[in-house]
């Protein structure tokens, strides 16, 4: 989904500059979460991606599906040396 959205083909135009924006200041934005892949604390060294838009996700599954905290991600990254990438995390 994302690689369709950074490629402009998941809807309109329109929504889909106004979708990225989101996802924009979500990583750059004032109270930024910004992607973990690009966080120093989380990325193993020498790992060279930089976010672009990113969604993070933080909360309990519902009690029949045991509780447990979870946390999931969806980011656009680019890869310093190759170019841009999707990654699901």
């Amino acid at each position: 989904m994302y690689a369709l959205l950074n490629e402009r083909l998941l809807v309109d135009p329109a929504s889909s500059e106004a979708m990225l924006a989101l996802l924009a200041d979500a990583q750059f934005g004032p109270g930024a979460e910004p992607s973990w892949v690009t966080r120093p604390e989380f990325a193993p060294p020498g790992v060279g991606f930089t976010g672009t838009h990113t969604k993070i996700g933080l909360g309990p599954l519902k009690p029949e599906n045991g509780g447990f905290d979870v946390a999931s991600e969806r980011s656009i990254l680019h890869q310093i040396d190759t170019g841009p990438k999707s990654l699901e995390v």
